[in-house]
């Protein structure tokens, strides 16, 4: 619709194709659909130039050599469709909006959504292409024939059409409601926003507020747990929970809550805090509680060393509370060793070269957008010793436990990255991560069900998230039932 206001010639031109071919006494059929050749080069047109910029991650099922580089087995390949779609070598005046490029009977066949073309993948390519293109295309059809011939559609007087990409962002950055601190472009608004969200909303003080909320969300998480099937969990043969699905129910109800104090005491943040901050944080956060107790269950003389720890420094008449958190140095490492080999974002936000420079004989030019893979980082054997064991005692020794933190500063361990665009609320995803998992791993045994095998492949993605859900079955720990209500 964008690129039709911004084409007004173009626009007239479906306008006139639905009135041939629909009518004007008649409705949008999905019949006519295909007879709308015109307004489906439009639509391919407009997937050329705003295509979802990276498909999904593929890998490489064995070595293979392309444009002169090796590609090793089990390489993870993002492929940039944005780039290709643009490219000058493919495509004449790649950036004007023609929809004719698509028109001619030899061009419209070779440029389809089948993926058969390398030009052209809006969809995706091979076994990884999207498996909805055609309820996908039915449905951008139908809507967009039903809006275009049912109105004439036109800009508010005054307003001025904006083509650049994620301008909600573009618009509210300069007055602090941007909402996306980790992408928008660093500069001077993006420091002031930075500023306050870390000094503000992320300060001890703030944090220290809504720990009350927090604490209540978790025990009413513990609570609904423990009365689920109370008689069948009692007897060790309970019910199987999804583990991701219970820490993003914790999590969302405990940020709805904070969102609205939030809401109250910072008002210029109103946008940035439920989108950016909130929705992002849980996320990863809830990701992360999935991969720990995943690997704890892998692990099972782990599990009890977190075991020990916490009935030594909470007590098995006492529930788990903040103040606990420090003194919990094992689970702590347990949770370092996670980010380790499962970092939340494999390749971190992207960062641009704000300069030209050099680096391993590599010449990076200014502007250039990079991508840091510190998933491969995190498991680099000329770092890391036997880097695919999970062993959180690597974290333990005094002098390693400072070394490997989350500030950022060794470049060997980076789970929230480093510099100006590393992760802003990593004190609070570091109290929410440690409060959930200590307090799910002191109140309960977690076990899998009978007959299930543990799966730890990963589902690639901008988040990495367990490629099958964990489900476990739980049974109190604590003699009190108190304890639980």
């Amino acid at each position: 619709m964008t690129e039709l206001m911004h084409n007004p010639r173009v626009m007239k031109k479906v306008q006139e194709e639905l009135a041939q071919v629909v009518g004007m006494d008649s409705c949008v059929e999905e019949f006519h659909l295909p007879k709308l050749k015109y307004l489906d080069a439009v639509v391919k047109e407009t997937f050329r130039l705003h295509s979802v910029p990276y498909l999904v991650p593929r890998r490489a099922s064995q070595s293979s050599s392309i444009g002169g580089y090796t590609v090793p087995k089990d390489t993870t390949i993002i492929l940039n469709v944005w780039a290709i779609h643009r490219d000058p070598q493919i495509w004449d005046n790649p950036l004007e909006f023609g929809p004719e490029k698509f028109l001619n009977d030899g061009i419209a066949s070779k440029f389809d959504y089948s993926g058969n073309n390398f030009q052209y993948l809006p969809f995706g390519s091979g076994r990884r292409m999207c498996a909805g293109i055609a309820l996908a295309e039915r449905m951008l059809m139908f809507v967009l024939a039903s809006l275009l011939h049912s109105f004439d559609w036109k800009l508010p007087a005054g307003t001025k059409l904006d083509l650049s990409e994620n301008p909600s962002i573009a618009g509210l950055v300069t007055t602090y409601g941007g909402n996306d601190i980790a992408l928008s472009n660093y500069g001077p608004e993006w420091r002031k926003l930075r500023k306050l969200f870390v000094s503000k909303l992320m300060s001890n003080t703030s944090l220290d507020a809504c720990y009350a909320l927090r604490k209540q969300e978790v025990k009413n998480t513990i609570r609904d747990l423990y009365n689920s099937d109370r008689d069948i969990i009692g007897n060790g043969s309970g019910k199987p929970i999804d583990i991701g699905e219970l820490s993003n129910s914790t999590l969302n109800s405990w940020c709805y809550l904070e969102h609205r104090i939030f809401r109250i005491s910072f008002q210029c943040f109103h946008g940035l805090i439920y989108k950016d901050i909130i929705t992002g944080g849980t996320d990863t956060t809830t990701t992360m509680v999935e991969w720990t107790m995943a690997e704890l269950m892998q692990h099972p003389l782990v599990t009890k060393k977190v075991h020990e720890e916490l009935a030594q420094v909470v007590g098995m008449d006492s529930c788990v509370e903040e103040f606990h958190l420090p003194k919990l140095k094992y689970l702590d490492a347990v949770v370092k060793e996670t980010f380790r080999l499962h970092p939340a974002q494999p390749l971190l936000v992207p960062h641009r070269a704000s300069e030209s420079s050099s680096i391993g004989g590599y010449t990076i030019p200014k502007d250039t957008t990079l991508m840091l893979n510190v998933w491969a980082i995190h498991r680099d054997p000329r770092l890391w010793d036997n880097p695919l064991e999970f062993r959180p005692e690597r974290f333990l020794n005094d002098g390693i436990a400072s070394k490997f933190d989350y500030s950022g500063k060794n470049f060997q361990y980076l789970p929230f990255g480093s510099g100006r665009r590393k992760c802003a609320g990593i004190a609070l995803a570091e109290r929410l991560l440690m409060f959930v998992l200590a307090s799910f791993l002191h109140s309960f045994e977690w076990k899998l069900p009978v007959g299930t095998k543990l799966d730890l492949s990963e589902k690639y993605g901008f988040v990495t998230k367990k490629k099958e859900p964990l489900v476990a079955i739980p049974t109190p720990r604590l003699p009190n039932s108190e304890l639980y209500q």
